[in-house]
């Protein structure tokens, strides 16, 4: 049997991006010894130290064929050397990612027994441009510090650095084929179950006032020139389209953000911890 299976596959798991019926797959079709799906380190560690995940303290990493997860950055490839990466995700745009962040949270909320709060508190404890800031701060390990200096054209860019690299880009409108692709990579079934995890939509698109859904689609460029580009890359980097949108320049604007964030984030503490009467 061959000790060092070549490539590894990364699997980037942006929440909220059909990531979870990629990892089901993998973790119901591959041994264990076969995935690597790092947990995030203990607080307040993470918050003020890289790496922001966590490693067993044994393990073969020649038997690894994927990693996965929402917790792992890019230097886990270098417990990887002499081996080919290939690098996954998938993405979606601003609005609806919010959308259904927000309902996945509430179904998690509500499960545990608690109350639930408005769309409009839960989007002030999002940071702007959640899904490129995920990629820059939890995938590219950038530190917060670093991102307030950059003005939005520059996160762009090392996004797009970065991206250039990937084997695959997409919406996750593209899960069924790419699942389809990457099983006969990995030479596994390719029958899957989508998992939908959230159960219950508090809120839609057409729930949000005019005015609300123009301030996401305002506040979030980056976001929604990341995926207008990228959305339809899939597997062929010449299919990348062009930046149609501006991008706005928000270094100010998103530190503010991240400042205030704790205020309110507070403030859904306190509301979601009040347990629903029985």
């Amino acid at each position: 049997m061959n000790q060092t299976p070549n490539p590894v596959w990364l699997l980037v798991h942006v929440p909220k991006c059909a990531g979870r019926t990629v990892e089901n797959h993998i973790l119901n079709q591959l041994p264990a010894e076969e995935i690597l799906n790092p947990p995030r380190r203990k607080a307040p560690a993470r918050y003020f130290s890289r790496p922001y995940y966590e490693l067993p303290d044994s393990r073969d990493y020649n038997r690894v064929r994927t990693v996965i997860g929402h917790h792992f950055g890019q230097s886990v490839m270098s417990l990887f050397p002499d081996r080919e990466i290939r690098q996954c995700v998938m993405i979606r745009d601003p609005l609806s990612h919010m959308i259904s962040y927000y309902n996945f949270r509430m179904n998690r909320y509500l499960g545990e027994g608690r109350s639930i709060f408005p769309f409009e508190l839960w989007y002030k404890t999002r940071p702007l441009n959640s899904i490129s800031h995920f990629l820059l701060n939890r995938y590219l390990e950038i530190p917060s510090t670093t991102l307030w200096r950059l003005p939005a054209q520059e996160r762009l860019a090392i996004l797009e650095e970065a991206l250039s690299g990937f084997a695959f880009v997409s919406s996750l409108k593209a899960c069924n084929g790419f699942l389809a692709r990457l099983s006969k990579e990995l030479d596994i079934p390719p029958a899957f179950d989508s998992i939908n995890v959230t159960t219950n939509k508090f809120v839609t698109a057409g729930d949000l006032s005019p005015s609300l859904r123009q301030q996401i689609i305002e506040e979030n460029t980056l976001d929604t020139a990341l995926y207008e580009k990228y959305h339809d890359r899939g597997w062929t980097p010449e299919r990348i389209g062009h930046t149609t949108g501006k991008v706005r320049n928000d270094r100010w604007h998103s530190l503010i953000r991240d400042i205030t964030r704790p205020v309110y984030q507070i403030q859904a503490r306190y509301l979601r911890g009040h347990r629903k009467p029985s």
